[in-house]
């Protein structure tokens, strides 16, 4: 009887994760940060295995972008510190996420993927907190990998009883209500180490910000059949774009302390006027630099006022929500800051200008909409001193509108018309 009694369980249990919606946190996840520096030990390293290799070699970013050895990879070189190894082994995973169709070496096609979003942990004043150095490890994996991952997610899900599908993208409510030292941690850090490791890495992408904390340098490279080459940033390639990091783009934001030791908060305004430590070297005039040339551009909103034109302000706001919806713009379509700064301008306009009439049509066209909840929780998203699109700002949650969005489309194409 008994035996028949956990036949009937398994079996009811296996027919609803079949059936089981996934929900935002379930294809994106943002892991909790520790309470203790000593408990990151909890989180993914670098060093970890999955099942194809180690997940982030130290090889691999002793490369130099021409793929030979020799000098530090340009994010841990434009750090400016005495001991990248320091920095390496201090990164952790902040980060999962799960793409059915994601950005390829090969620009014609994309790629299942699982991507993991790496920073460094360290310990702060009032507790364990992400620096402002970050990497995006994107691995390729098969399209029988995405079912089983997809399938070990409703089982998982199933597990707990919760069955919520709808809930705003967040901290993952489950690793920090059992712990990253839990069994459900094991378990859904498990799902994804089988399917990854160094020999599905594709590519990398760094981002960190300068000691002076007033700039930031974006850039990475692809890895295809064992080739490494710096990633061509879309929108800009043609022009120069090469400085002391490799083939990079800089976002300078001088809004950081007025007056002297004193901080701005939340930093919600635009100040690229004198960026007096700006790299690659002089000041600059471009907040976003090299700037993107064509397409969805807003860079007219890091020098508006409140008395600029105004019909300028409304295309550049339409081209921020544009460059949000993953319907129009994708990574091989999008430079990475304007990516990364579309957001906060979107919301500097609302602030600004809280009475700007738009047409309602384009706004429609251009704002991205989904069943699935879009609300944004990140603890200050206006902040415009904050670049991190899925991670951390110190202790508190940093996520993007534009990944927000994102997940919300794959749960389109996972869920379908469930």
């Amino acid at each position: 009887m008994r035996a028949l009694l956990s036949l009937s369980l398994f079996l009811s249990l296996t027919v609803l994760a079949q059936d089981i919606y996934l929900g935002p946190n379930d294809v994106s996840i943002l892991v909790p940060l520790p309470k203790q520096i000593k408990d990151s030990a909890l989180m993914l390293k670098p060093t970890d295995t999955g099942a194809y290799g180690i997940l982030f070699p130290r090889e691999t970013i002793d490369l130099k972008f021409d793929g030979s050895k020799g000098e530090p990879n340009a994010a841990l070189d434009g750090q400016h510190v005495d001991n990248p190894n320091k920095i390496y082994s201090e990164l952790r995973v902040v980060g999962i996420r799960l793409d059915p169709c994601g950005p390829s070496a090969v620009q014609s096609a994309c790629k299942t993927q699982v991507r993991l979003a790496w920073q460094t942990i360290q310990q702060g004043k009032a507790g364990v907190r992400a620096d402002d150095f970050a990497a995006h490890v994107f691995y390729e994996i098969t399209e029988e990998d995405f079912k089983r991952i997809v399938s070990g997610l409703r089982s998982l899900k199933a597990s707990t009883g919760i069955m919520s599908s709808n809930e705003a993208l967040e901290v993952h409510p489950q690793l920090q209500k059992f712990g990253l030292d839990s069994r459900y941690a094991k378990k859904l850090f498990g799902i994804f180490l089988s399917v990854i490791g160094e020999s599905r890495i594709s590519r990398i992408t760094y981002a960190f910000g300068t000691q002076e904390m007033n700039n930031w340098v974006f850039g990475g490279y692809d890895i295809n059949n064992g080739k490494i080459q710096e990633i061509k940033i879309p929108r800009v390639t043609g022009i120069e774009q090469a400085g002391p990091h490799g083939l990079s783009q800089y976002f300078g934001n001088c809004a950081v302390e007025v007056p002297a030791n004193v901080a701005i908060t939340p930093h919600d305004y635009f100040d690229d006027k004198d960026p007096t430590n700006f790299v690659p070297g002089p000041p600059s005039v471009q907040a976003i630099d090299p700037p993107p040339l064509q397409g969805d551009i807003f860079q007219f909103l890091f020098h508006a006022t409140k008395d600029s034109d105004l019909q300028s302000v409304k295309d550049s706001t339409l081209s921020t929500m544009r460059i949000e919806n993953p319907r129009i713009h994708n990574a091989e379509t999008i430079d990475c800051l304007s990516c990364h700064t579309a957001q906060m301008a979107r919301l500097w306009v609302g602030r600004e200008f809280p009475d700007l009439k738009m047409d309602d049509q384009l706004i429609q066209k251009a704002l991205f909409r989904s069943k699935y909840n879009l609300k944004n929780t990140s603890t200050h998203p206006e902040k415009t001193i904050v670049l991190r699109a899925f991670g951390y700002d110190g202790m508190n949650p940093a996520i993007s509108q534009r990944v927000v969005n994102e997940t919300a489309y794959v749960l389109e194409q996972i869920n379908g018309k469930k």
